[in-house]
């Protein structure tokens, strides 16, 4: 992708009024670099309120914004057609899952765009991210749980962006339940992990662990314990427990993940 490269190059670029589906690939592919240049991005009120229920996009650009490399205006109002500008100018193509980016002459179109980016953001301020950092999450994770079950996260996480809809908003419940079933972790540990981080409720939880049930996913069994209840441990149901594939599992929870 033409943008991703110009920002891993360090270019500096202003994206006005992406699609959400662009928007989430180019987050996407830049929070898993380390370096590059600075991303501005202009978005109508409405979808950037809309962001904040996007995961793992929010949590992506949380991340992004704290490391300096990415900064989001909210424009009152409407916005038509999609612009590229900074070290590479463009307009974009959109349709559904396909986007392609037609560059134009810099020389003779880089003011242009840069007019058009100053009038877009003339009277918006950047915005806040209160989302909790998609990298804060998996170090958490990774330290109330396990790292296995962090990287499974990673792993699943990235397999439904790739088996979903790119602009869809995967449900990091879900996720994390599966990921630690993979491992046979506690259904006690991963609930309180998530509601100290913020991810859901522990009523969210139950009722995405009852819906994972329902579709087949995974399955729990209970740990004695010598005082009190017994515990529950989560765990793939066959054919995903036996020899887990994160796409297959992916699709099978398709209906509970976005």
């Amino acid at each position: 992708m033409a943008i991703t490269a110009a920002l891993a190059g360090g270019g500096d670029l202003r994206l006005i009024n992406p699609p959400l589906s662009l928007l989430s690939a180019v987050v996407d592919r830049t929070h898993r670099t380390d370096t590059g240049g600075h991303l501005a991005v202009a978005l109508p009120r409405e979808d950037v309120d809309g962001l904040d229920v996007r995961f793992p996009t929010a949590a992506q650009l949380s991340d992004l914004a704290l490391a300096d490399r990415v900064t989001v205006y909210a424009v009152a109002e409407a916005l038509n057609g999609t612009l590229v500008g900074g070290s590479l100018v463009g307009v974009v193509y959109a349709r559904g899952e396909t986007t392609a980016l037609l560059s134009l002459d810099a020389e003779r179109w880089g003011e242009w765009v840069e007019r058009a980016w100053e009038v877009a953001v003339a009277e918006s301020a950047p915005v806040d991210h209160d989302q909790v950092g998609y990298d804060t999450l998996r170090a958490s994770l990774a330290d109330r749980l396990s790292v296995s079950i962090a990287e499974t996260f990673d792993t699943l996480v990235q397999t439904a962006r790739q088996r979903q809809p790119t602009d869809a908003a995967i449900d990091p419940t879900s996720i994390a339940l599966m990921a630690t079933a993979w491992h046979g972790g506690q259904l006690a540990e991963v609930t309180s992990w998530g509601a100290e981080a913020a991810v859901a409720s522990r009523a969210t939880f139950s009722r995405v662990k009852s819906q994972l049930e329902d579709v087949g996913v995974l399955t729990t069994t209970p740990i004695p314990q010598d005082v009190g209840r017994p515990r529950l441990r989560l765990e793939l149901r066959p054919p995903h427990g036996q020899d887990p594939d994160p796409e297959r599992l992916i699709d099978a929870a398709g209906s509970v993940i976005a």
